[in-house]
């Protein structure tokens, strides 16, 4: 196991020595379920759109919550905890 594989697996919640170790291997012998370089291509290039979305995404969650937050504390029948 490489030395970024703990960490990695770490951040992401996954703490059992057991499970990163099984899950490293697979990885590791993992084969390619297609080999065609346009599919490749043109997946790649929507993944990369897709996380460039992604700030844009979870700056619209805070901006919902925010609302959120103000309509519940400005009504008056509201349970506030």
């Amino acid at each position: 196991m490489k030395a970024g594989d703990k960490e990695y697996f770490h951040k992401h919640h996954c703490r059992d020595q057991e499970l990163i170790e099984r899950r490293t291997l697979a990885i590791r012998w993992a084969l390619p379920v297609i080999r065609d370089r346009a599919v490749i291509e043109a997946k790649r290039m929507v993944v990369k759109v897709i996380v460039q979305v992604i700030p844009c995404l979870v700056q619209g969650i805070a901006d919902l919550d925010k609302k959120i937050e103000e309509a519940t504390a400005a009504h008056s029948r509201f349970f506030h905890l």
